[in-house]
């Protein structure tokens, strides 16, 4: 039944973007794929300085996903072309795990990031959990960006319901009291994300480089719901200054959704390591 749900999604949002099939991407040291739900802006290199939006590069750990967004790359996602939130069109190269993270699981998300180039404008998202499906105009549960180089995480929160509507849509609201800067990381970031509904609820759990960012945060979401995890550049257009640039490595998905996975941290030792740690201050 989840592999049905996977195709009827990937088949949904390659029609809803276009009438091209998704890409996939896999690496050997990733036991999960990414899918190009929505449009990419640019398919292929014309420059040093143009490079595609997606495309496999050599590292010296290793092959690594090379996601790179310019100034005027406006996402292929129908959302993309809206003015909203003081924008007049959004810039996104993006992939999707075409996975739901269903009720009743723990999944944990692990992956090295380099942050590359760029980073230093407005809203500069890199990472998220979206509830969106074709059947649930669902908002971002969570996201993970840079704020002119400060990080941040944003985290769905109860809101009033609209008129006429059942469920609230929520509203996105940072929950870091302490925002490190992007010069403060090292230039390659170990990111841990756990994304819990074993619980009546969900939480999320965020930990860069061994430190915990967030933990256990409740994290609000409508009853239609259906959590998956992006990756990649996500900003408003018309505003960030010049080309962002990240690499993607070693991809690991650990939890119910995933019924193998490759050697790595497992979520006993990662609620091992939290358990060992001093309370986080309240915000």
């Amino acid at each position: 039944m989840r592999a049905i749900n996977v195709i009827a999604f990937i088949l949904s949002a390659a029609s809803f973007a276009g009438p091209a099939m998704p890409a996939e991407y896999k690496d050997s040291d990733w036991n999960t794929t990414l899918v190009n739900t929505c449009r990419l802006p640019c398919s292929t290199e014309t420059s040093s300085t143009r490079p595609a939006s997606v495309q496999w590069q050599d590292t010296a750990q290793g092959k690594a996903l090379a996601i790179s967004l310019a100034p005027g790359d406006v996402g292929g996602c129908q959302s993309d072309t809206s003015p909203r939130d003081g924008a007049l069109y959004w810039e996104r190269a993006e992939l999707t795990n075409p996975i739901v993270m269903e009720h009743g699981s723990r999944t944990l998300i692990s992956f090295a990031m380099t942050f590359d180039r760029g980073f230093a404008g407005k809203r500069e998202t890199f990472f998220q959990i979206h509830g969106w499906s074709p059947d649930c105009a669902s908002a971002p549960l969570a996201m993970l960006s840079f704020d002119w180089r400060s990080l941040q995480v944003r985290v769905l929160k109860p809101s009033s319901p609209e008129f006429g509507k059942q469920d609230a849509h929520g509203d996105l609201q940072q929950v870091l009291k302490d925002k490190p800067r992007l010069s403060d990381l090292t230039r390659r970031v170990n990111v841990y994300v756990q994304f819990d509904r074993s619980g009546t609820g969900a939480t999320l759990t965020v930990i860069l480089n061994g430190k915990p960012l967030v933990q256990n945060e409740p994290v609000y979401m409508q009853a239609c719901a259906q959590p998956r995890f992006k990756v990649g550049i996500y900003r408003p257009g018309g505003i960030n200054p010049g080309l962002s640039r990240l690499l993607l490595d070693k991809l690991q998905v650990t939890g119910a959704n995933e019924p193998t996975c490759a050697p790595g941290i497992s979520l006993d030792e990662l609620e091992a390591h939290i358990s060992e740690l001093p309370p986080m201050p309240t915000h």
